[in-house]
């Protein structure tokens, strides 16, 4: 999310490692048991997940979107080639 540059670089990443594993799966699956806990989203009072930033988790998963799209197009590229 900060540059072009930082997003070319995990995105190539990211396909190195797509070709032994399900990486949107993995990148999905990590999403989802990470940010209910993560302290910029929200806290854990009494055992409870209690969300106290929803714009910065919506913000996240706009990243993550954007990371599975461009995973899915150079996935394909590379089959092509």
């Amino acid at each position: 999310m900060i540059n072009d540059e930082n997003k070319n670089l995990v995105i190539k990443s990211l396909l190195s490692y797509d070709r032994f594993l399900k990486m949107d799966k993995v990148l999905v699956s990590t999403f989802y048991t990470y940010i209910l806990m993560d302290p910029e989203i929200g806290t854990i009072e009494n055992g409870q997940s209690k969300i106290i930033a929803p714009h910065i988790m919506e913000n996240k998963l706009s990243a993550l979107k954007e990371i599975l799209f461009y995973l899915d197009k150079y996935k394909e590229e590379d089959r092509k080639n």
